[in-house]
């Protein structure tokens, strides 16, 4: 059978596990996988940037990130910001403002060690958009 659609992809998964009586979890089942696969795949068509101008030491994470590649400040020459724990930037809390050394994921957040006085650019992997009933478009040739 040939997956071409979201609802082929349906019948697909209840053809390949012989329980048609799972059908309301269908739904549940891509997304799951989704969630999954797209927080171990890195390619190079999940690359993505995003430059922010932040205000305080916090910054929201970009939509749909899985994981951040590099964060650079953009002095001259630009300084590569250190990926470190929760920990890690507390051992490193400054109050004032400057460029920042260190920074750290903590839930939908990324915090620096010091409020940033410049701009940031984040180099980061974001998981494609969903699967779902209003896209309809499911093609297994194409890399996400």
């Amino acid at each position: 059978m040939a997956i071409g659609t979201y609802a082929q992809l349906k019948t697909a998964i209840t053809d390949w596990t012989h329980r048609a009586n799972l059908t309301s979890y269908l739904g549940d089942f891509v997304t799951l996988a989704e969630s999954r696969i797209f927080s171990e795949l890195k390619v190079v068509e999940m690359e993505a940037r995003t430059s922010y101008t932040p205000t305080s030491r916090y910054l929201a994470t970009p939509t749909r990130m899985t994981s951040i590649r590099r964060v650079i400040a953009q002095t001259t020459p630009p300084q590569e910001v250190i990926s470190t724990s929760p920990d890690g930037i507390h051992a490193n809390y400054s109050t004032s403002s400057g460029t920042p050394s260190y920074y750290a994921v903590l839930g939908s957040e990324i915090e620096f060690n010091k409020i940033p006085n410049i701009n940031i650019e984040i180099l980061y992997y974001a998981a494609p958009a969903a699967l779902s009933e209003q896209h309809n478009k499911f093609n297994p040739d194409r890399i996400p």
